[in-house]
């Protein structure tokens, strides 16, 4: 769970070398340049099943594949802006994976520990 002024990209980068996987799959698309930031990110449609989908069957990756498309890159580097009085209203609950790829272990703590849920299920 991100905290007050940082970014999705912030929380990703601090455990970047404990998902090799994730950067393998990602393809960063310069529709501005190579000079500019990326404006999407897309995923290798080879890698998807062991990333994503380790524990779903066949049936469902092949429709997973061909329903996803690209995450546009800019809301990735937005900082939140988060207050007490609406976020620390919301009720928080956490489901930690423990066969996620997407999110090693190491990643999913950090998560935890940064804005602790109420509470956390563990599958």
């Amino acid at each position: 769970m991100l905290t007050s002024g940082q970014s999705t990209l912030d929380m990703f980068s601090q455990k970047a070398d404990s998902n090799n996987l994730m950067r393998q799959a990602q393809i960063f698309i310069f529709a501005n340049g190579n000079n500019q930031a990326p404006t999407v990110i897309d995923l290798d449609k080879s890698l998807l099943r062991d990333l994503l989908f380790n524990q779903s069957p066949a049936k469902d990756i092949a429709l997973a594949s061909v329903s996803m498309r690209p995450i546009p890159f800019s809301p990735v580097l937005d900082k939140l802006s988060l207050s007490k009085s609406n976020y620390g209203s919301v009720r928080r609950f956490y489901m930690q994976t423990f066969k996620d790829n997407a999110l090693p272990i190491p990643l999913q703590e950090t998560v935890i520990n940064i804005s602790p849920p109420e509470q956390i299920f563990r599958a």
